[in-house]
């Protein structure tokens, strides 16, 4: 479904190049929910940025069904991709049915009217995000954990074969972090979407998704969770002073000197 060829990633300006992941070769399949981590400033958004076309990377190809994105206009792009990034910019005097709608605004007239088939869609997104009951509520009414369900719902209205989040349990406690990771995998086995999201929670990470980018300097290396167990990825991936690896829980945890 989506594909990167010898990818190389971060800010080049006339004077500069910054790399920041150089020799990015992933291969994402349809129906997978797949998470990029890594540590505080490692890449991570540059690359979801760079993979959907926000940012143009410094070389290298990214290909969507075999097309390169940048033959893809927004409309076209707007219908394969779904995106929620952080800090994106909402106007929260929306209602949560008017935010949710705006994910069939590649598929309006020119107008922005939603006809009765975008009426239908809208519905059955906020059905799947459970959000019936909170529907005509105002988004500035809304906790953080219930408006990240609305962004989802969103982007499953927009009905692309790919959603990418930035982030998306980004000040949730740890409940709602794992009911977002929750519905993002239950949106890929119901619906068949592929979902990539940035994160910070690992464990959440290792315990619900297909496979795992995993970035480390300035490399991005892609597998099952089970794979980069077993081929001790995780254990470059914090200092190991405080911090490490336990294969048997599949967890980071607190290390245990002793003086």
């Amino acid at each position: 479904m989506l594909k990167t060829s010898n990818l190389v990633v971060g800010y080049k300006n006339t004077k500069a190049t910054q790399i920041i992941l150089s020799d990015v070769n992933l291969s994402i399949e349809s129906g997978k929910m797949i998470a990029i981590i890594g540590v505080n400033g490692s890449g991570k958004s540059t690359l979801l940025r760079s993979i959907t076309g926000v940012q143009t990377p410094i070389s290298g190809e990214v290909l969507i069904n075999e097309t390169n994105i940048n033959q893809l206009n927004d409309k076209v792009l707007a219908s394969k991709i779904s995106l929620v990034l952080t800090n994106q910019h909402i106007s929260k005097n929306l209602s949560v049915f008017e935010l949710i709608s705006l994910g069939r605004h590649p598929y309006t007239n020119w107008l922005g009217i939603n006809n009765a088939s975008d009426k239908k869609i809208i519905l059955k997104a906020i059905e799947e995000v459970d959000l019936q009951s909170l529907k005509h509520k105002k988004c500035n009414e809304l906790s953080d954990g219930q408006l990240q369900k609305v962004l989802l719902a969103r982007a499953i209205a927009q009905n692309t074969p790919l959603i990418v989040l930035d982030e998306p349990t980004t000040h949730l406690d740890m409940y709602h972090k794992a009911q977002v990771l929750h519905l993002l995998k239950e949106v890929c086995v119901k619906t068949n979407k592929t979902v990539i999201f940035a994160s910070h929670e690992i464990n959440l990470a290792i315990q619900l998704c297909d496979q795992i980018i995993l970035i480390n300097q300035t490399k991005a290396v892609q597998g099952s969770p089970s794979a980069l167990i077993k081929n001790g990825s995780f254990n470059e991936l914090f200092p190991k002073d405080l911090i490490e690896f336990d294969p048997l829980s599949k967890s980071f945890r607190v290390a245990n000197k002793r003086n």
